[in-house]
């Protein structure tokens, strides 16, 4: 009687897996923060394995990304690393800090910077449904 319940985790996760696989942005965002996936998809640097040239997309990203980053002078020579996921449409759907700069305040106004930044759609000569990032933050005066 309880061997058939064995498998309803899988089955479950199975089942939410591919729903998200074609559901819309907000409903991903949703779930990302429930059960976050992997963050797994094709290094880009410059350029995709199948020839889409990214520069000008990671360049775009990263001048909005700095246009909403307004550390304070009192912070100086500091650094973090946020990952974060952007969907075909552009909604970011979900940030992750993976290496923080050891100043809370630094490393918020860091993820609020990629919070309020308002994405252009992925490319489309992108062929993935999302785009993974690796973000630095790199506040030095000198």
């Amino acid at each position: 009687m309880f061997s058939s319940f064995k498998f309803f985790p899988f089955v479950f996760l199975s089942v939410l897996f591919l729903g998200l696989l074609n559901c819309s942005d907000a409903k991903a965002a949703r779930w990302w923060k429930l059960f976050p996936p992997p963050l797994s998809a094709p290094n880009v640097q410059d350029e995709t394995p199948d020839g889409c040239d990214m520069s000008p997309y990671i360049s775009s990203v990263q001048r909005l990304i700095y246009q909403n980053w307004h550390p304070s002078p009192e912070l100086s020579s500091l650094t973090s690393e946020y990952t974060f996921g952007l969907s075909r449409m552009g909604s970011l759907i979900g940030s992750k800090l993976k290496r923080s700069s050891g100043n809370d305040l630094f490393d918020q106004l860091a993820n609020q910077a990629i919070a309020n930044t308002t994405y252009p759609p992925l490319p489309s000569c992108y062929k993935y449904e999302k785009l993974i990032i690796d973000f630095y933050f790199d506040y030095n005066l000198r």
